[in-house]
């Protein structure tokens, strides 16, 4: 009987905790409670944190961290907020004298003996907030409150700070004003309605009643972080039509410098909507938050992790509307702000003619007819100072004709305008020779990539790759790529292809032309490449050095017709899986052949967003690259590129160098060898079969190198140049050149953590464990 009791009394505890435990998932799950409160007067609806006047259930949003086991899914770096985000920022007292403290609600709300909400209303509050969890700022705010973000000026609206400079819109404006008033009330007045909706999970604009944006998450876009962040429209003062939208993952770091870029690049007086999504300000630099706030933003500078924000204003003018609802910290949680309804009402007045001064005929017309539709391309579309479009420019090293380049591009006209931009501006560069070929929707987005194209006088092809699958629909595109490039260009035995997020250097052009006749007489050569996967600042700086690599390098690189040939009639099947440049780099395609690139690069990538790319792959590998500044570069030793020559070159370097001794350094620490010595440093690292890359990968990882995979060797030797001194690292014993290893030098081997007893530690890569590696 007494074990009868004691099963009874544990079950009992047991349901007990399994009811408070739902409970509390219940109470922090945004997702079973999504219920909202909304205030119609005010246009603001938002979740906010439950309360003891309040009748209805409100919940907190959970800020979400994706797990370890999510990261892992994706095919490039990621970090996990609890890595990066900011910490919590101290709120500006914006609230004090206008909200009622909780208590005095309470107290208020008895007196009148009805709901909360009730009260809200019949007093007409005009900004709604419980705590200062949720801040509000819209065109309806209270006069007060609209003085404290005014800093005293008595406006319905938001305007700019003091110290904000002039433009040249604002002082076109006040000349407008103060020398033809009449002119002025001439123009028809617009009125607009734009309304934002943005939540933890959806984003919805529209303009007078129409959805002209909608966005919406599930978990699996919180998984791989397809959507979230900050999205900005630009909307045409006078037509009201969208020029521009674009997302920004600025909860990762550098990706609000694309977004920083684009607002800049934007012309005076457009009316532009700014709106956070999920996570949004866990890696907001200050350099745009000061950006922002000169352009008008009050609230700006208070947002920080799980906060939800909505911003309507003109470029370099007034702010039509500004809202937020703060994030709170309860129970070792971010709960992230509720959901944000905003409505503005911008009011303009209608321009009979975008950039009137220009002149209407020619290309001119067609510039403004393009820059009336589309935005973001600075001084193309800049009415007062406009840049004239580059001419083609021939190169001043005699040859018979240029080589064709061929852009591959996408539905990313930004990219494509800076790339084709570049182009024009260099020796070399001719519209006759370049072939844009995009791949998209060709009655949506390659629209305005077409439009762009055919501004600059450049051949254009647009199709549509089709399928779901990112990866082999890139490897169709580039087939089609390279179809095209030969069809529109018959009498070309080689084609440059570049892709259209790359800036050339002012000799590209030349460097090809050099290297060129190199490919018609080596017959073991299978590519010439403007990159090199290893020449970062740190280890490249001698821009006449060619380099033999057994890895095709891509990233602007040039194709012979023989070689495409050869590929095009085994191309991967339409429908097999395939990435087209591990593809290309197959042994089955390759065949022992290598190709030349560069020591010090000739395209420097700038893209933050793409099939295999985000902003922080960029910031972490790409932006560390070097890049040649300097023109009319003449490249030395093309007489010793050839493999047999090459390689007794490789020999005597080797036999004349510096053997470092691999048992007495550490990669890892400054100083590994001397700089700007002109003797070559050399390294013998263990290496026992084509596999074994566990030292090579921490060497390169010291040196802050690429280090995702194994590229850039010839015969298992690497060369760099640390500090401006040329160092050769060889593998031991697989390398060809290993006879010429010294017997009493010893080979650096990298100590594995997990076996430190039976290989004794040479050096261990720091802040690096094994299941990270």
């Amino acid at each position: 009987m007494k074990k009868s009791y004691i099963w009874l009394g544990s079950a009992i505890c047991f349901v007990t905790y399994l009811f408070t435990l739902g409970s509390f998932i219940y109470k922090y799950n945004d997702v079973l409670s999504p219920a909202e409160l909304e205030f119609p007067d005010l246009a603001i609806s938002m979740r906010m944190p439950q309360t003891d006047f309040m009748d209805h259930k409100i919940t907190h949003s959970r800020f979400h961290r994706p797990r370890q086991d999510d990261v892992d899914d994706f095919d490039v770096p990621v970090m996990e907020y609890k890595d990066y985000a900011k910490p919590p920022k101290p709120r500006h007292d914006i609230t004090s004298g206008i909200i009622q403290s909780k208590q005095e609600r309470n107290k208020t709300v008895q007196s009148n003996g009805g709901s909360g909400r009730e009260t809200l209303d019949s007093a007409k509050t005009d900004a709604v907030l419980v705590d200062k969890s949720a801040s509000v700022t819209t065109t309806e705010v209270s006069s007060a409150l609209q003085e404290r973000y005014d800093g005293g000026h008595n406006s319905p609206m938001a305007t700019p700070d003091d110290g904000l400079s002039k433009t040249v819109y604002q002082e076109r404006s006040k000349a407008a004003t103060e020398n033809n008033n009449t002119t002025q009330e001439s123009k028809k007045t617009i009125h607009f309605n734009v309304e934002v909706y943005v939540s933890k999970w959806t984003l919805t604009v529209k303009l007078n009643g129409k959805t002209i944006f909608h966005e919406a998450m599930n978990g699996s876009d919180v998984k791989f972080m397809r959507k979230g962040g900050l999205y900005l429209l630009v909307l045409h003062q006078s037509k009201g039509i969208v020029m521009h939208s674009s997302r920004y993952r600025s909860f990762e770091e550098a990706a609000d410098k694309d977004l920083l870029r684009t607002l800049k690049d934007v012309q005076p007086g457009r009316i532009l909507v700014l709106a956070a999504m999920h996570e949004s300000f866990s890696h907001l630099s200050d350099e745009l938050e000061q950006y922002l706030a000169k352009q008008g933003s009050r609230i700006i500078k208070d947002m920080t992790v799980g906060d939800r924000w909505a911003w309507v204003w003109t470029k370099d003018g007034r702010t039509w509307g500004e809202g937020s609802v703060f994030s709170t910290h309860e129970y070792n949680f971010y709960l992230q702000g509720g959901a944000l309804h905003l409505n503005a009402h911008p009011v303009v007045k209608d321009e009979h003619q975008h950039c009137s001064q220009w002149p209407s005929d020619g290309l001119w017309g067609a510039r403004r007819t393009f820059c009336d539709a589309y935005e973001g391309y600075g001084n193309l579309c800049s009415c007062d100072d406009p840049y004239i479009l580059p001419t083609s420019r021939q190169l001043s090293i005699s040859t018979k004709h240029n080589i064709p380049t061929v852009v591959v591009a996408s539905e990313r006209p930004l990219s494509l305008h800076k790339c084709l931009d570049r182009l024009l501006e260099i020796n070399g560069g001719n519209t006759e020779d370049i072939l844009v070929v995009a791949d998209g929707q060709l009655d949506g987005g390659l629209m305005e990539v077409e439009r762009l194209v055919r501004l600059f006088g450049i051949k254009f092809q647009g199709h549509d790759a089709g399928g779901n699958n990112v990866t082999m629909r890139i490897t169709r595109h580039y087939k089609k790529v390279f179809q095209d490039g030969f069809r529109v260009f018959p009498l070309a035995d080689k084609l440059i292809i570049l892709e259209e997020d790359l800036f050339v250097a002012s000799d590209f052009y030349s460097y090809f032309e050099q290297l060129g006749p190199l490919m018609d007489r080596d017959p073991t050569l299978y590519c010439i490449s403007a990159w090199n996967d290893l020449g970062t600042v740190s280890t490249a700086s001698d821009p006449t050095v060619v380099l033999r690599s057994e890895t095709m390098a891509g990233l602007g690189w040039l194709l012979t017709r023989r070689i495409y040939e050869e590929i095009i009639v085994k191309w991967p099947a339409h429908d097999k899986f395939a990435d087209w440049d591990m593809w290309m780099r197959l042994q089955d395609q390759r065949r022992g052949r290598e190709c030349l690139l560069p020591e010090v690069p000739r395209t420097a990538h700038f893209g933050t967003h793409g099939a295999h790319l985000t902003a922080y792959f960029q910031s972490k590998y790409f932006s560390q690259y070097a890049f040649n500044s300097q023109s009319n570069v003449t490249l030395q030793g093309l007489d010793r590129l050839s493999p047999k020559e090459y390689d007794s070159y490789l020999r005597e370097m080797i036999t004349g160098g510096i053997h470092l001794d691999g048992g007495a350094i550490d990669p890892c620490k400054p100083g590994l060898i001397p700089a700007n010595q002109t003797i070559p440093r050399i390294l013998w690292i263990m290496m026992n079969e084509r596999a074994d890359e566990y030292t090579l990968s921490g060497v390169l990882k010291c040196l802050g190198l690429w280090d995702l995979d194994v590229r850039g060797g010839h015969k298992y030797l690497w060369r760099l140049r640390p500090s401006g001194t040329p160092l050769f690292i060889i593998g031991w014993p697989l390398s060809p050149f290993s006879e010429l290893k010294p017997g009493t030098t010893n080979v650096l081997r990298r100590a594995d953590p997990k076996n430190l007893e039976s290989e004794p530690p040479v050096y261990v890569i720091k802040n690096r464990s094994e299941d990270d590696r």
